[in-house]
Protein backbone atom coordinates (compact mmCIF):
# COMPACT_ATOMS: atom_id res chain seq x y z
CA UNK A 1 0.00 0.00 0.00
CA UNK A 2 1.34 3.51 -1.29
CA UNK A 3 1.27 5.62 1.45
CA UNK A 4 0.27 9.21 0.72
CA UNK A 5 3.11 12.29 0.06
CA UNK A 6 2.45 15.48 0.78
CA UNK A 7 3.02 17.81 -2.20
CA UNK A 8 5.13 20.96 -2.50
CA UNK A 9 2.04 22.87 -2.62
CA UNK A 10 0.89 21.30 0.66
CA UNK A 11 3.71 21.28 2.40
CA UNK A 12 4.60 25.68 1.88
CA UNK A 13 0.67 26.48 2.25
CA UNK A 14 1.40 24.42 5.78
CA UNK A 15 4.76 26.42 6.65
CA UNK A 16 3.38 29.50 6.03
CA UNK A 17 -0.08 29.00 7.82
CA UNK A 18 2.41 28.37 10.63
CA UNK A 19 0.43 24.47 11.24
CA UNK A 20 4.19 23.08 10.69
CA UNK A 21 7.62 24.71 11.63
CA UNK A 22 9.75 23.02 9.83
CA UNK A 23 11.26 21.86 13.28
CA UNK A 24 11.24 17.88 13.68
CA UNK A 25 10.46 15.81 16.77
CA UNK A 26 14.14 14.45 16.82
CA UNK A 27 15.15 18.02 16.48
CA UNK A 28 13.01 19.17 19.85
CA UNK A 29 14.62 15.93 21.50
CA UNK A 30 17.67 17.20 20.39
CA UNK A 31 17.00 21.05 21.52
CA UNK A 32 15.22 19.75 24.99
CA UNK A 33 18.15 17.48 25.61
CA UNK A 34 20.54 19.99 25.29
CA UNK A 35 18.72 22.96 27.20
CA UNK A 36 17.01 20.76 29.82
CA UNK A 37 19.27 17.37 30.24
CA UNK A 38 18.64 17.00 33.64
CA UNK A 39 14.64 17.57 33.42
CA UNK A 40 12.22 15.52 33.76
CA UNK A 41 10.91 14.18 29.79
CA UNK A 42 9.45 10.57 30.69
CA UNK A 43 7.31 9.06 33.05
CA UNK A 44 5.93 5.82 32.06
CA UNK A 45 4.44 3.16 35.14
CA UNK A 46 7.94 2.57 36.70
CA UNK A 47 10.02 4.15 34.52
CA UNK A 48 11.48 7.85 34.77
CA UNK A 49 13.41 9.44 31.83
CA UNK A 50 15.02 12.87 31.81
CA UNK A 51 15.57 14.87 28.32
CA UNK A 52 19.33 13.22 28.10
CA UNK A 53 18.68 9.77 29.02
CA UNK A 54 15.71 10.08 26.30
CA UNK A 55 17.61 11.43 23.51
CA UNK A 56 20.72 8.30 24.07
CA UNK A 57 17.88 5.68 24.11
CA UNK A 58 16.39 7.40 21.02
CA UNK A 59 19.90 7.60 19.20
CA UNK A 60 20.59 4.16 20.20
CA UNK A 61 17.16 2.88 18.85
CA UNK A 62 17.79 5.36 15.51
CA UNK A 63 21.34 3.67 15.39
CA UNK A 64 20.17 -0.31 15.32
CA UNK A 65 17.86 0.69 12.81
CA UNK A 66 20.94 1.77 10.38
CA UNK A 67 23.13 -1.00 11.82
CA UNK A 68 19.74 -2.92 10.19
CA UNK A 69 20.37 -1.31 6.96
CA UNK A 70 17.03 1.06 7.07
CA UNK A 71 18.08 3.98 5.43
CA UNK A 72 15.87 7.61 5.33
CA UNK A 73 12.31 7.20 3.44
CA UNK A 74 12.22 3.52 4.49
CA UNK A 75 8.89 2.94 5.87
CA UNK A 76 9.27 1.47 8.99
CA UNK A 77 6.28 -0.13 11.15
CA UNK A 78 5.88 -0.50 14.92
CA UNK A 79 3.31 -1.93 16.92
CA UNK A 80 3.96 -1.81 20.34
CA UNK A 81 2.07 -1.42 23.81
CA UNK A 82 1.27 1.84 25.47
CA UNK A 83 5.09 1.75 27.38
CA UNK A 84 7.98 3.71 27.58
CA UNK A 85 9.33 1.66 24.66
CA UNK A 86 7.01 3.25 22.30
CA UNK A 87 7.63 6.47 23.20
CA UNK A 88 11.12 5.35 22.56
CA UNK A 89 10.63 4.93 19.20
CA UNK A 90 8.99 8.03 17.66
CA UNK A 91 8.32 9.09 14.34
CA UNK A 92 12.16 8.38 13.42
CA UNK A 93 12.96 11.68 10.81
Amino acid sequence: MELPRHTPEMIQRYLMKGYWSGTSVLDMYDLHAKVHPDKEALVAGNTRMTWAEWKRWVDRVALGLHELGIKPGDVVFRQLPNSAEAALAPELG
